[in-house]
């Protein structure tokens, strides 16, 4: 099965990259981290560095695909409001989009509890 993962460098993204390739997947990684991409390609997975605010090099990287795991996001403590709406929002919008187009089976969105994240837990 062809397999596209968003934030393929990232914690989560990269794991499940790996292991849909160790089950026999073909498997295409999104990220920004080049470093990561490299060692993801000596794996066996192929790399396509892209922002996902980029919609047109979203649907280039969903054409030919049969399912989207969609891990890619920016994750921090701090920052612009405006970066965290153009890679999260507009970056799932644009994945979305190009699933709709391309006729993508399947798509998974994964996130962080981090997302929560308030100097606080949640356990009560």
């Amino acid at each position: 099965m062809k397999i596209l993962i968003t934030g393929g460098t990232g914690f989560l993204g990269r794991h499940c990259a790996l292991k849909l390739k160790s089950l026999g997947h073909e498997v295409s990684a999104l990220g920004r981290n080049t470093s990561i991409g490299t060692e993801l390609e000596k794996r066996g997975i192929r790399f396509i560095n892209v922002d996902l605010s980029d919609a047109k090099a979203v649907h280039s990287a969903c054409v030919n695909q049969e399912k989207v795991v969609h891990t890619g996001a920016l994750n921090a403590r701090f920052g612009k409001y405006s970066e965290f709406y153009r890679a999260n929002v507009l970056g799932t919008k644009h994945i979305i989009d190009a699933c709709l187009k391309e006729g993508i089976e399947r798509l998974v969105h994964l996130s962080t509890p981090s997302l929560y994240f308030d100097y606080k837990h949640y356990f009560d």
